[in-house]
């Protein structure tokens, strides 16, 4: 057995693990007088802060948003525009502040996906198999993938979110609904589904990160149109992340490619595009939050697929996640 094979088994979350929880209702017993839920409803008023929610992978955006429990966040975006790369990077950043995560990438096999998380974590596009080995033994406990490749059915994805509150495992990342054994198109069973992964979320106290694709789009359309399924499911959500690609600065980058064999120059204002962001990342809604939205942030490393602060900022390396810093 090769490293990579290890890995995966070392942390990949098996069906048979996950089906005996089918039989699971956190809703047998949901009536309480008032006077049952005075405890409860003062440990919520007196919650310190550090408890109302950890960051994503970049401090950039840790005043904007945080990432609380039991919550619903949808996430969209068109394709190539880094959806699937920050649920690794998040994962990671998740773990360095003391919470576990469980990747469900049902569009890519567990050792794909820990590769990304390998090039991530490293900063490289040519890490040595020893830093492999170090990447699983610190995320070890905290960094969990569901083995399964392929659409699983709604009921097993219910499943895996009991599994996970079961298993002290604080946030599920699905990629992506289309996997989830439901159509766009099929409105009523899709908000069946939403209406239960928040309702599970809620109960349980995991927080839900449902990828759901964007469609082509039509003129006049706002960016939550475009999400597939988009009404219902944004109503429902407690959070919405949209994704976007620059792709005005890759046009321009080709055109440059192109210009310097023919020894011709940009415009000044083609040069300027080129030190925008590569990609952007759009907070559209956040329930819980005073916080005023939408706020949008950028810049993508290519080679490490990371969240930067900015254009000229260091990867992180994996000294900095070893020592614990998320970004």
């Amino acid at each position: 057995m090769n490293i990579l094979d290890q890995a995966r088994r070392d942390l990949e979350l098996r069906t048979a693990d996950i089906d005996k929880y089918a039989s699971y209702d956190p809703h047998e017993a949901g009536v309480l007088g008032i006077e049952e839920l005075l405890e409860r409803t003062k440990k919520h008023i007196l919650m310190p802060e550090s408890d109302r929610g950890i960051n994503l992978e970049s401090q950039k955006t840790a005043e904007v948003f945080k990432a609380r429990p039991g919550e619903f966040t949808v996430e969209s975006g068109k394709q190539g525009c880094g959806k699937s790369a920050r649920h690794t990077l998040r994962a990671m950043a998740f773990a360095n502040q003391g919470q576990s995560s469980c990747i469900c990438s049902m569009e890519m096999k567990p050792e794909e996906t820990i590769t990304r998380m390998f090039h991530q974590f490293t900063g490289t596009v040519d890490p040595t198999i020893r830093l492999l080995e170090e990447m699983v033994d610190h995320f070890k406990g905290k960094v969990y993938l569901f083995s399964k490749v392929g659409s699983q059915g709604t009921k097993r994805i219910l499943n895996l979110v009991k599994h996970c509150a079961a298993n002290n495992i604080q946030h599920l990342m699905i990629d992506s609904l289309m996997k989830c054994g439901v159509r766009s198109s099929d409105l009523d069973k899709l908000e069946t589904f939403a209406n239960e992964l928040q309702g599970l979320a809620k109960d349980l106290g995991v927080h839900i990160w449902l990828i759901a694709h964007q469609g082509k789009g039509h003129e006049g359309q706002t960016k939550e149109d475009g999400v597939r399924g988009s009404g219902m499911l944004l109503d429902l959500a407690d959070n919405f992340i949209l994704y976007e690609k620059n792709e005005r600065k890759f046009e321009v980058a080709a055109k440059q490619e192109m210009q310097k064999a023919i020894g011709e120059e940009l415009t000044a204002k083609e040069k300027e595009i080129l030190a925008y962001p590569d990609f952007y990342m759009e907070f559209r809604k956040q329930r819980h939050s005073t916080v005023a939205l939408p706020r949008k942030f950028g810049f993508w490393g290519h080679e490490s697929m990371q969240f930067l602060p900015s254009e000229k900022a260091l990867k992180l390396s994996n000294f900095d996640w070893m020592e614990g810093r998320t970004g």
